[in-house]
């Protein structure tokens, strides 16, 4: 649950500073991480056999990151 209100306060914060709807913003946040969170989950139950824990964990923690930055500069290039 902190997952999807972390996610929603991350989608509001970013949708407010390109004056956006924060609700839109929000509930795009939230979903996000719930999606986030499910592809995770089934990148680490299928890459646990062949990678040790802390490769899988840097590489999600890389995808994450990465995903982030993409979100935030593309609502950052098209405000409206």
């Amino acid at each position: 649950m902190s997952r999807v209100v972390s996610g929603a306060v991350c989608g509001a914060t970013i949708y407010g500073v390109v004056e956006r709807p924060l609700v839109e913003g929000a509930v795009l946040g939230g979903v996000g991480a719930i999606a986030g969170a499910l592809a995770g989950y089934h990148m680490r139950k299928r890459l646990r056999h062949d990678m040790p824990d802390l490769g899988v964990a840097v590489l999600e923690d890389v995808l994450a990151i990465g995903g982030a930055v993409l979100i935030t500069a593309l609502a950052a290039r098209n405000p409206h």
